[in-house]
Parts: C-alpha cells; structure tokens; sequence
C-alpha cells in the first residue's frame, strides 16, 4: 500500500512528466489515427462528414479492367485503387497536434477533385481517438503512479 507522502512525491513527478506521457501516447497512437481515416474514407466520407459521392460506371469500368480495387461496400468513393495513396498517409505529431498527411504525389490532384478536408478524422472517429488516447493515457499514469 503506498503512503500519502509517496503518493505525493509521484504526483509531483507526474505532473511534470505529463507533457512527455501525453507526447508518448500520441505517438503510440500513430497506426490507429491512419488507420481511423482509411476507414472513413472507405465509407466514402472525408473529415467534415461529407459523402464524396459513388464512383461512376465508367470508372468501376476502368478499375476492373485496370485491376484497380474497389474497398467500399457500396462503390463509394473511397480514393483507393492500387493502394499506393492509402499506403502513404501519414500521420504526425507536432506540439500538442496530430496531423495527417499523404506522400503520394497524387494528394494536390484529389484535394482538387474532390475535398480539401480528405485527410483528418471526421467527429465519429475523433471520439474513437480521445476514447482511446484517454484509455492508454489512464494506464500509463496508473502505471507512473503506482
């Protein structure tokens, strides 16, 4: 059992360590933040919640004889045909921020065609990540605690 002053003295340290704990789970979080946006955008939404609409036939077409994939149930627009663009979004921590962002070079050309607010989660998926990022967070301060 852990006395009063120890817990103290860890409270102390916990609080001038939270900076670094909130940095550490933010960064652990990386994998599931790109993975929270492909499956928005396999529902066909970008980050303000706006339908990016179905593909048209000519372009199932075109996939199908390309060898292109379709992800979404329904043939929304998902913005993924060889995977290459979904295998390139990235995310970041930058002070206390969190930003995605794409390496594919095809980025500029689908913001134009589509949304500027393709990378990002929408308010759905914000809830699944302060869900998350909270559990992780509790955790490590129990574990820096006790």
């Amino acid at each position: 059992m852990i006395g009063a002053k120890e817990l103290s003295e860890k409270l102390k340290l916990l609080s001038l360590n939270l900076p670094n704990l909130l940095l550490e789970t933010a960064n652990e979080l990386q994998e599931f933040i790109e993975q929270l946006n492909k499956d928005q955008l396999k529902t066909g939404y970008d980050s303000e919640d706006i339908f990016l609409g179905y593909y048209k036939p000519s372009t199932l077409k075109r996939k199908a004889r390309s060898g292109g994939k379709v992800v979404s149930k329904n043939n929304e627009i998902a913005l993924y045909d060889t995977g290459k663009f979904w295998n390139s979004i990235v995310s970041n921590v930058v002070g206390y921020e969190i930003i995605l962002n794409a390496k594919d070079e095809k980025l500029s050309i689908l913001k134009e065609v589509h949304t500027q607010n393709i990378l990002g989660l929408n308010s759905s998926n914000k809830n699944k990540l302060t869900e998350k990022f909270c559990n992780v967070l509790a955790l490590k301060i129990k574990n820096y605690v006790l």
